[in-house]
């Protein structure tokens, strides 16, 4: 029998675009991992792994920024796909483009990606860890996400740490990072937050979620309360996170803004398997178990054929977008759609290529193929318009809907003044220097900003003592 492998890499992957997951193993054995209660030390790696990708799955649920990013990317997938015409492909096309810029792009120096990871990071070691203290965080993140204040994976609570202190952001980044999420521009939010002095306040620590919400003078957000999600607008209900966004509002009641904005509670005994994400998708033997179903998506037949075409039909149009190759589940290599790559979210592969349903069922709709709609595109000659919304800088272009703040200076920002007093560069890209001291001819290496180098800075040798002198011009350096 053929393995079929969802992943090649990761441990495990949340698609906030659908509400799925992607687990490397098989999704039977992912859940008997986060449900034990004494799981083996040699899997708490692993288990992290997965928690940190069910926080994603909350992070989704709760805000109003990636709601609708999921909404705008699924729309302009389907006009991607299935156009009405090549005009409506192109604006389709250009509206992705904007989604993916806007989530990485770092308004005021921090981008929503940035606040999604630095706040899973944390909240994915508070879940598992028997005792949470901030200094065991610190350590445990130096060992499994390595790296400057300008990885996502540490930026937001390093940029907050450096304000408010390490407890602080220990507690409240998490709650930060909900109310940031609330903005349609998610770094503009956690600059102003940042700003408000109440939240240097030491008793705020610990306290509950409505305390600091209240100190902060900010109402509960519209998304945590059931009533008013169940009004939403049908144009504003996606079509697989809105089932599950209400199954589980209904499953947390009042304690939902309590578990959303510390979502490592969520994990707590006793566990409830109704907040994962709805479908989970792990790697099986063709033929036999695929996935396991949580909550709204247990008893909806329906729903779990929305969850695998809505993955099918963003993984194609976001394959037409990027140039890198995607993991392909499907071993059926003579199949016409494989090479193209456009097929690798249909994550169910069928015994043969006559028998795809994402084949049948784009056939259905478009009359062509897979491969015949890549091969459409390309020749539409669209990659310049891309390469501009991918460069651009302009926040009104990147986040069209936003409200302009013009008491608002643009200019300064939290984070630029945490990188210029780190001497890091706005992105990550160090580079690694290649050292030999002059005294004692020991050769070693180091990671340095750009930033940095361009400064000069004085490297000190681990064998002798003696300090080098470095920058550009004295150093070997190799770019990563």
């Amino acid at each position: 029998m053929t393995l079929i492998k969802v992943l090649d890499g990761p441990v495990a992957k949340y698609l906030p675009g659908s509400g799925v997951m992607l687990v490397a193993r098989s999704a039977q054995s992912f859940l008997d991992l986060l449900t034990t209660s004494a799981p083996d030390p040699a899997d708490q790696e692993e288990i992290t792994a997965f928690v940190h990708e069910c926080v994603h799955h909350l992070q989704t649920l709760s805000s109003p920024f990636l709601w609708r990013d999921a909404l705008l990317r699924f729309e302009a997938s389907q006009r991607i796909l299935f156009p009405d015409d090549s005009a409506d492909r192109a604006a389709a096309t250009g509206l992705l483009a904007r989604r993916q810029r806007a989530f990485h792009y770092r308004a005021f120096g921090v981008s929503c990606a940035d606040l999604c990871e630095a706040s899973a990071v944390l909240e994915s070691y508070r879940a598992r860890a028997a005792n949470p203290t901030v200094g065991e965080f610190l350590r445990w993140r130096d060992h499994a996400f390595p790296g400057k204040g300008n990885s996502s994976y540490r930026r937001t609570f390093d940029i907050m740490a450096d304000l408010c202190g390490n407890e602080a952001a220990f507690d409240l980044l998490p709650v930060v990072t909900l109310l940031a999420l609330q903005s349609d521009i998610p770094g503009r939010a956690f600059q102003l937050l940042l700003a408000e002095k109440s939240l240097r306040d030491p008793n705020l620590i610990g306290a509950p979620a409505h305390t600091i919400l209240e100190a902060l003078n900010f109402p509960v957000p519209p998304m945590l309360d059931q009533d008013n999600a169940s009004h939403l607008r049908p144009s504003q209900r996606h079509i697989t996170l809105y089932p599950v966004h209400q199954h589980v509002l209904a499953e947390l009641g009042d304690q939902a803004l309590d578990v959303f904005a510390r979502p490592h509670t969520a994990f707590a005994p006793p566990f409830r398997q109704s907040l994962l994400p709805p479908l989970v998708i792990g790697a099986h033997l063709q033929g036999e178990t695929v996935s396991l179903t949580f909550g709204a998506a247990r008893s909806d037949k329906e729903l779990r054929q929305k969850l695998s075409f809505c993955t099918a039909t963003l993984a194609a149009a976001t394959r037409l977008l990027e140039k890198e190759s995607a993991w392909i589940p499907c071993p059926h290599d003579e199949c016409p759609n494989h090479s193209t790559g456009m097929c690798a979210g249909w994550l169910v592969p069928p015994k043969s290529p006559a028998l795809c349903g994402l084949r049948g069922a784009v056939r259905e709709v478009q009359g062509n193929e897979l491969y015949e709609i890549a091969a459409e595109f390309h020749a539409a000659g669209l990659s310049d318009d891309l390469a501009t919304i991918s460069a651009s800088t302009d926040l009104s272009a990147i986040f069209p809907e936003a409200e302009p703040m013009t008491h608002l200076d643009e200019e300064f920002s939290f984070a630029a003044e945490f990188d210029d007093r780190h001497l890091l560069d706005p992105e990550d890209n160090d580079v690694l220097v290649l050292n030999t001291c002059p005294a004692c001819h020991h050769f070693w290496q180091e990671w340095a900003s750009q930033k940095k180098m361009q400064r000069g800075f004085l490297a000190v040798c681990p064998s002798c003592g003696k300090g080098v002198e470095i920058n550009n011009d004295r150093a070997f350096v190799t770019q990563m």
